[in-house]
């Protein structure tokens, strides 16, 4: 994410990145070191380095962070926790995918119809919305809210026009009715 996104497509733009992972702190252009809600250090990487604070224990916690992570995992490929509990495998009902469909995939294709929506797709989303009772109310809802703004744009244009024999007040009074 951070090759593609934050160096490739977002490299002409500010990017204000917040993390804990200290590998990409000699990538950045100005970099803030916070401790308690208060900035101690800003500046480039070179620039913190070089104004004697240890930024090296910063990488060195990390460093082992990810080393204790990869021992776990790999003790835990060979069917024993970090504590010596034992691991049971995950059984897989999925048949696995070929090698070569595998690789460089990171979704399967999915299945698709094209066609018209059957009915009981249609009545499955009627019962989850609150059943032919509320459906019915939100279609006459909407049918009544698009024929009064028809009707209201019908009265607009006949009073413009001129053919509008009433008031001033009589014209109004139908126009505001129909909102």
């Amino acid at each position: 994410i951070f090759e593609e996104c934050i160096q490739g497509a977002l490299r002409r733009k500010t990017v204000l990145l917040v993390t804990h992972q200290v590998q990409y702190l000699p990538l950045a252009d100005h970099v803030l070191i916070f401790q308690k809600g208060r900035i101690i250090l800003s500046g480039s990487f070179e620039e913190l380095t070089q104004s004697g604070y240890d930024i090296s224990h910063l990488v060195d916690i990390q460093e082992s962070k990810t080393h204790e992570e990869e021992e776990g995992k790999q003790e835990s490929r060979e069917g024993t926790t970090p504590q010596g509990g034992n691991v049971e495998k995950p059984v897989s009902t999925k048949e696995p995918l070929s090698e070569k469909e595998d690789k460089g995939k990171l979704v399967q294709k999915e299945e698709r119809e094209t066609g018209y929506v059957d009915a009981r797709v249609w009545m499955t989303y009627i019962r989850a919305s609150g059943g032919t009772g509320v459906a019915s109310l939100v279609l006459g809802a909407f049918i009544l809210s698009q024929g009064t703004s028809i009707a209201q744009n019908w009265w607009l244009s006949h009073w413009s026009s001129g053919d509008s024999s009433g008031g001033l007040t009589f014209n109004l009074t139908v126009y505001v009715g129909l909102a």
